[in-house]
């Protein structure tokens, strides 16, 4: 069975780290690998996942190390698969290394979750209140105005700056929304890596959300490396294969050289404005002391707890305010502005 990357596209992240999980299983359980990869086969619904785990399997059966057999069918595999097993290989702790990934990752997804329970609410609210938004101003506000004017009723200045207000909101809302999806698109497009992250780093409330999870990945990544005899420049390297971040993974393989070069790691990292300061102390404390993986692992849980932190504060916080915006929109505008001027209206007709 030849596996080709003209063949066959790349894995998905999702099937890789199956693939990943199930090495690792196969590792630490000592069970025989390609037995771990035609039982992973025969139970996947996902046809590439099933053509590599079962090349692979036969590719091992017939005498080739899982380095070489994953070196066979390097175009398929994401960076991240073939890095780890390659530091496995090198370093004789492919096991211990697999299984510190798969918990990195769950480690990751929960930090995920935990992001997105903080702002999916307020983002549901929001998303609700647009067309709410537009319904008013573009159809019940106008149908006001022309009765106002058809019976030729004084208005208060607060009824006046929402009817004038009114008629510049889908324009408003447009570049609201235009704005920051044509700004991600250009970020996207043209790889503006400083823009993107000033940006990220500058969003109100959610923004550093962003920021202590790559530092959390790199912090856990290169935790592991080290921890299983890796040497620092080799372990930036395989740390910039496996993280998401592209800005850290960039930083990660400059860091890399300035290290070869004989410089120290928190001072390499102090350079750029991808690293948090407070991780560059904390490395620059642990090379001091000679404990540079217990002190990565240390900013791991100090940045979770940020995190956790400010989702729980968020998760009070959005909602109160989402719930005030729309409070005071229909207050203002719905009571205030146009059923008054009506009561009114209705007075001096009835009188």
């Amino acid at each position: 069975m030849e596996v080709t990357g003209r063949e066959e596209k790349r894995l998905s992240p999702v099937a890789a780290e199956a693939l990943t999980r199930a090495i690792a299983g196969a590792e630490t359980c000592g069970v025989p690998l390609p037995e771990i990869l035609r039982a992973l086969a025969d139970d996947l619904a996902d046809p590439r996942l099933a053509t590599t785990a079962k090349y692979l399997a036969e590719k091992i059966h017939q005498g080739a190390t899982l380095d070489e057999a994953i070196a066979s069918i390097a175009q398929r595999l994401p960076n991240g698969t073939r890095c780890l097993v390659s530091a496995g290989a090198h370093t004789g702790q492919l096991a211990e290394i697999l299984e510190s990934y798969c918990q990195q990752q769950v480690v990751r997804k929960e930090i995920s979750q935990t992001i997105w329970s903080a702002i999916a609410y307020p983002m549901f609210i929001a998303i609700l209140f647009v067309p709410i938004l537009l319904l008013f101003t573009v159809w019940i506000v106008p149908m006001f105005d022309s009765l106002f004017q058809d019976w030729n009723v004084e208005l208060p200045k607060i009824t006046a700056s929402v009817i004038k207000i009114s008629r510049d909101v889908p324009l408003l809302l447009a570049v609201l929304l235009g704005v920051p999806a044509g700004t991600v698109l250009v970020i996207k497009l043209f790889g503006l890596k400083r823009l993107d992250h000033r940006l990220r780093n500058a969003t109100p409330l959610i923004g550093r959300f962003w920021i202590w999870a790559s530092q959390i990945e790199l912090a856990a990544m290169l935790a592991i490396f080290l921890k299983n005899q890796l040497p620092l420049p080799d372990a930036l390297e395989r740390t910039a294969m496996v993280v998401h971040d592209h800005n850290v993974a960039r930083t990660c393989r400059w860091a890399s050289g300035q290290v070869r070069s004989g410089q120290g790691l928190g001072a390499a990292f102090a350079d750029s404005m991808h690293i948090d300061p407070m991780l560059t102390e904390m490395i620059v404390w642990g090379e001091s002391s000679s404990t540079l993986p217990d002190m990565l692992h240390l900013a791991e849980d100090m940045y979770s707890a940020r995190i956790n932190q400010r989702a729980a504060f968020l998760a009070r916080l959005l909602p109160l305010i989402a719930m005030l915006m729309i409070g005071g929109f229909m207050v203002a505008v719905v009571l205030t502005s146009l059923l008054l001027p009506l009561l009114s209206l209705v007075r001096t007709l009835a009188g």
